[in-house]
């Protein structure tokens, strides 16, 4: 028979022991508790940061300087855009949507399209087969319209609409199983166009006459004839 002194010996093993165990098998749950603390720090200091820059930028009236700004300030972005990608949360995140529409109004289409297809894909297909994306905050139009109207606005407006084709056909592939109104659908089909219009005459004709179907213009039209007129010679 075991001593008092022995038996306490014995009880304080035992407890330790089962402290050892609970330990180890909290170890996980801990570290993932703390992992989606860290997360959380982390979204509230950057969305004071994205608040104080969307404020700053709405003072603004030159959309040039702005869009100067915009490729200062958003190098303070990527550590943490790369943060959440790589943990592939399921949440949507009103920061990258911004940084992503950031990047389309000052040509940073890669890493654009980069977030954009992390952003739109946490958006699952509702019944009636589409996927409904909310409007971020600030825009009036649904997250998909938002970048493919802003994408499409900067490629029309660019001096070589060209270097962005491979570009454009990448965010008309994300944006299609969302619904999205026929002007900007028009719009995207329209850019695209006029993207590809030097190269391959016989596709840029086929989304020209696509956008002219959805919204028509007398600008598509002439277009149009151009390409036909172009192509005719040709052969």
């Amino acid at each position: 028979m075991l001593s008092p002194a022995a038996q306490h010996r014995q009880q304080h093993d035992v407890q330790l022991q089962v402290q050892r165990e609970q330990a180890t098998h909290d170890a996980p749950i801990v570290a993932a508790v703390s992992a989606e603390h860290a997360a959380g720090n982390d979204y509230r200091l950057m969305h004071i940061r994205l608040d104080d820059d969307v404020r700053r930028l709405a003072s603004i009236r030159s959309r040039d300087r702005a869009n100067q700004m915009k490729h200062s300030i958003l190098p303070h972005y990527w550590g943490y855009c790369s943060a959440v990608i790589s943990r592939n949360t399921t949440k949507p995140d009103s920061i990258i949507t911004r940084v992503c529409i950031w990047c389309f109004d000052i040509g940073e289409i890669s890493n654009g399209l980069l977030l954009a297809e992390f952003a739109l894909g946490r958006y699952l297909p509702k019944p009636d087969g589409y996927r409904h994306t909310p409007s971020p905050a600030g825009f009036k139009r649904n997250l998909a319209e938002t970048l493919a109207e802003t994408l499409a606005d900067t490629v029309l407006k660019s001096q070589t609409p060209h270097n962005a084709a491979n570009h454009l056909l990448h965010l008309m592939e994300l944006v299609k199983q969302h619904d999205i109104t026929d002007h900007i659908n028009a719009k995207l089909h329209r850019a695209y166009a006029m993207a590809v219009a030097s190269t391959d005459s016989d596709t840029a004709i086929q989304h020209y006459t696509e956008s002219n179907r959805l919204r028509p213009l007398a600008s598509i039209r002439k277009a149009i004839e151009r390409l036909e007129k172009q192509r005719g010679q040709q052969r």
